[in-house]
């Protein structure tokens, strides 16, 4: 590109707010009068406006050392959203679930797999059908909790660390699953993804806290570290408590809010191991929030209970456990559905009460 197109180019990023930043998507391509992206011949126009990017989410590591920071084209859909297209330059995706993967196909400018957000994409119909949330939904128990919920009617949103396992996860579900990046061990996740929340709805039927950690393998009570001990309890017990808190404005906006957190035998008074004594301690404690937020918000409409799924197999399970995930899934879609608002303060296996 001559220098005086590179200039002439450099005032259209400066008017759209992209400054002078060196890696400021200098081949966005745009149209001359609107600054639309035109993501396909037959496609809708979308109309773009620029919002930074706070940390650097290219998969290149070449690119992650060159542009520490990079720019986002938030896109406003102007018309019907496309699933799959290619251009010459470009390969993307968009879903219902708000998002699109770009990746970069012989532009060397364009940022390399660019993640866009279609905020004026409505993730749910909030007039229409129950609202879930799930932690730790991209896999495992907690995938097939999501699944058996849409395919009930439940507009469910899936919650993962990862954002690409995650939206992959969701996108695999058959329903209306929206994906939402969390880390319940991290409070700043918690209260940006209650934020996000908000803006998707302003109440929450169901909260199933499912995300959880077993890092015992090779430890027992005897030398259980503090930092071991606490990193369990981050994940599996505060997590849960503190999502509790930050989506209690919506579970209340509910007709019967309920809560349900996933524990384990390992957390009954009668199923404590000292070889297994972080995952233990912190069921153990899961279930004893449990009791407290049944007593603190029973007045309020809310119905708080923990289940133990069984021994199921999973990544956590592993091969020889003796639950399917459609098994071990079931009595928290049970809560979440059918069993009656007033089962409260209890825990519950294969749909039948047990002991603490």
């Amino acid at each position: 590109m001559k220098w005086h197109n590179r200039i002439a180019q450099g005032r259209k990023l400066s008017a759209l707010g992209l400054g002078t930043k060196d890696r400021a998507l200098k081949a966005l391509p745009t149209s001359r009068s609107r600054g639309a992206i035109r993501t396909g011949r037959n496609n809708p126009v979308l109309q773009n406006s620029i919002t930074p990017l706070t940390r650097n989410r290219g998969r290149d590591d070449e690119d992650e050392n060159e542009a520490p920071h990079e720019w986002r084209p938030t896109l406003r859909t102007r018309g019907a959203i496309p699933t799959w297209r290619s251009t010459p330059t470009l390969q993307y995706s968009i879903t219902p679930r708000g998002r699109i993967r770009g990746r970069e196909r012989n532009a060397s400018r364009l940022i390399r797999f660019a993640r866009v957000e279609l905020r004026s994409v409505t993730l749910f119909s909030m007039s229409n059908g129950k609202i879930a949330l799930v932690t730790g939904g991209n896999r495992g128990i907690g995938r097939e909790i999501v699944r058996q919920l849409a395919a009930k009617g439940f507009q469910v949103v899936l919650t993962a660390r990862d954002p690409d396992a995650g939206d992959q996860a969701a996108s695999a579900i058959k329903g209306e699953v929206a994906f939402l990046a969390l880390d319940v061990a991290d409070d700043r996740s918690i209260a940006q993804a209650a934020d996000k929340f908000a803006k998707m709805s302003d109440r929450l039927d169901v909260l199933v806290n499912n995300a959880a950690i077993y890092p015992d393998e090779g430890v027992d009570i005897l030398n259980l570290s503090r930092e071991l001990l606490a990193k369990t309890f981050q994940t599996n017990t505060f997590g849960a408590i503190r999502m509790i808190q930050a989506f209690l404005p919506h579970l209340t906006q509910a007709e019967h809010g309920r809560v349900i957190n996933l524990s384990s035998g390992y957390g009954e008074l009668d199923g404590l191991s000292a070889n297994v004594p972080s995952y233990c301690l912190s069921k153990l404690t899961l279930n004893g929030a449990t009791i407290m937020f049944d007593q603190a918000l029973r007045q309020r409409g809310i119905a708080v209970n923990s289940v133990c799924p069984g021994w199921v197999r999973t990544d956590m399970g592993g091969p020889n456990a003796t639950k399917s995930v459609e098994e071990g899934a079931d009595t928290t879609v049970w809560l979440a559905t059918d069993a009656p608002h007033s089962l409260s303060g209890k825990f519950f296996r294969e749909r039948r009460e047990i002991s603490w």
